[in-house]
Order: C-alpha cells, then structure tokens, then sequence
C-alpha cells in the first residue's frame, strides 16, 4: 500500500511517500529497497527515501517499484500554484478538479428530490441568508417541464421547496443582495423570462417583485439556455444560446433593464468550441473565478442529433479558447450537458461544486440524468 492516497501539492513544497507491503495478510513495513520515480520530472521529482517535491504545474505519477516484489503501484498527484499563477496554471488545476468525477470528494448519480423529481439541468449557489445551498432544476411533467426550487445542507440530497415557474425549463439563479435574480427558458415558444424576488422568504414563497419576458431578436425559433453575469433589481446581463437559423445552436449576451432587452451574438464564445470540429454549443455556466482568472463550462455537441456526441468544455476569457475536458464517471460515461460550477464553503473549507446532465447515449452503468460532484480545495 502507497501513502498518501492521490494527491495534490503545493509548487515548490514536499512530502514523503511510503510503502507498506501485505505479506499472507499482514501489513509490514517494506524490508526490500524501494526505488522510487515521477513519471513527469518537469512537475515532480522524488529522491531515494521518497521525498516528493513539485517542481511544476501539471499531473504525474509516483511510482514505487519493490527490488523483490517488483512494481508496487503509483501515487496520481497534481502540482498547482497557489501564488501568482499564470492563467495557463490556473486552466489546468481548474480542469483537474472538474474531469475527476471518480475521485471527487463526494458524488451522486441520478439526482432527484424529496419529492421524487428529477432534478435535471441543477444550477447550485450558496444560500447567503439561511445558510446551506439553493438548486434550480427542470422536471419533466406531462409533455412540458417546470422550473422548481429545493435546498440542501450537503449539496448530495434535496428538500424540495417550490414550483417557480410552469412550462419553463433550464432554470438559472444569482444571489443579489438580500435578493435573487432567477432566469429560465420558456418552455413552447422558448424566450428568456426574468424575474426579481426581493428576500429569501420570497423565492421560498415564488413571489417574485419583478418579471419581464423577453423577446427573440436573434432567432425566429428558440433562445434559451441563460446563464447569470450580472444582475439586480436594475439590471440582468445574462448569456444564451439561440438557434441561428432555426438550424443550429450558437452563443449570444443580453442584457434587460426589466423593461427593455438587447442582445448581441457571442462569436468569441463559439469560435473557441467550433475549432473541436462541434456543430453546435448550447448550454454554459459562468464567468467563474479561480486563482484570480476567469473561465466558464460550455457545452458543444459533437455530431447533429447524436445525443452521445455531446461534450463539456472550459472555456479560458484571457486567451479566449477552450480546452476539451476529459470528464472520467466511475463507470465511464461520455456524454454529457448542463455545466454548471460553483465555489461553496462546506464546514470550514472551500470547495468546487459541479453538476452535469449525463445522457443516457452514452451513458454507463445507469449514470444517466442530474449528476453532482464536489470537490474539496486544497
């Protein structure tokens, strides 16, 4: 046995490695010479008693071989910078975080509610006045979806608390103050709807203080699928995606003051995604900021109408391209939509929360519908 369990590591800082062998069923200490090397000696180095040292930004192995019983196993580890990272640093201990599903601190498949509806599409944020998390989700009902509302104290299982809007789907929400700005995609003639609650009392009661509907103006068919940038009482800047000529899925920016509405198309998001070779880019969540960066998870589907085709992307603003993630489920999944990411605090540490709708083309081992991971920060 290795120790430590997979791991990350600081740039620049150490740890010591050790082995323990099973001999007949009993743990001893190894009585052999161990010889110890990094897969990636450009991220980290290990010395002859098993010194780790991070030398760069990256993912390696260590690996133990036993000069009796021969190769023993390895250590996954990830190096990161914690000060003054570059972007690049940054997207890539970003990305680590996000494709380990498998090795999140805590995970669930199949996500539904108290109430038993599926909570497809899930948006999760901090609840900043009664503590704990808030979820926005879709659920299928009778040939239309609704958007409901439900909360949770440890981001795996939900208390389901409110209908927010019928025939709506692909909800989204961002705290405002005291208040909540909530935005969901019609359901029939597919526009962007708005609404402003004043008080965490009031979404728990669906009372909004403000709604607006907002036109289609980029596409005769279907605009949808919003994401929050900014948003008040005043304003909403939120991102979409519309059906550009009622054929294919692009990205665009609106803003509403509540009265009025103006969007543009967002060619910088979907030239980072069409360079994969993908015929359309839907859903996103963000801009999200780590290490001092800003990114966002876009989702592109591969191949027109194969719902297996569909893959997760981040998105890097400062360089304006995307990197395809290797999203790696316990049971190997590959299809996948709805990113959403967030940073939480769970007990005293923080922690990355992301969700992910897993289609059942190409989904694995019954891993299909809302999935939910986390992952604790170093």
């Amino acid at each position: 046995m290795l120790a430590p369990a997979d791991t990350t590591l600081s740039l620049g800082s150490s740890f010591a490695a050790s082995v323990r062998l099973t001999v007949c069923g009993e743990s001893k200490s190894a009585s052999d010479v161990i010889a110890w090397r990094s897969d990636d000696a450009t991220v980290a180095v290990v010395d002859a008693g098993g010194q780790v040292t991070g030398t760069g930004v990256g993912a390696t192995r260590i690996r133990a071989t036993s000069e009796h019983y021969g190769p023993l196993g390895s250590i996954e580890l990830f190096v990161y910078n914690s000060v003054n990272p570059t972007s690049a640093e940054a997207h890539a201990e970003l990305s680590y975080y996000v494709e380990r599903v498998a090795r999140a601190t805590a995970r669930r498949y199949r996500v539904f509610d108290d109430a038993g509806h599926a909570m497809d599409g899930l948006k999760i944020i901090a609840n900043p006045e009664a503590g704990g998390f808030i979820g926005v989700y879709q659920t299928y009902r009778e040939g239309t979806f609704d958007a409901h509302l439900a909360t949770s104290n440890d981001l795996l299982h939900w208390t389901w608390r409110v209908v927010l809007d019928h025939s709506a789907a692909q909800p989204t929400i961002k705290a405002a103050g005291t208040g909540f700005v909530v935005v969901t995609e019609t359901d029939g003639d597919n526009h962007l709807r708005f609404y402003y609650y004043d008080s965490w009392q009031a979404l728990l009661n669906a009372s909004p203080s403000r709604t607006y509907d907002a036109p289609r103006t980029l596409s005769p068919c279907a605009e949808g699928t919003p994401n929050i940038y900014a948003g008040d009482n005043t304003r909403v800047e939120v991102g979409f995606h519309y059906w550009s000529q009622c054929d294919v899925g692009r990205q665009a920016r609106g803003v509403t003051d509540w009265s009025s509405w103006s969007a543009t198309p967002d060619p910088a998001l979907d030239n980072a995604i069409i360079a994969y070779g993908i015929a359309g880019v839907g859903d996103r969540d963000g801009p999200f900021t780590f290490r001092g960066y800003r990114f966002a998870v876009i989702e592109g589907e591969g191949v027109r109408n194969q719902w297996d085709s569909w893959r997760v992307f981040l998105y890097d603003y400062q360089t304006q391209t995307a990197n395809l993630l290797n999203i790696r489920t316990d049971a190997g999944s590959i299809s996948f939509g709805n990113p959403t990411i967030e940073q939480v605090q769970i007990g005293e540490r923080q922690a990355l929360v992301m969700t992910l709708f897993v289609f059942l083309d190409g989904s694995r081992a019954d891993e299909n519908g809302s999935l939910v991971y986390y992952c604790t920060l170093p």
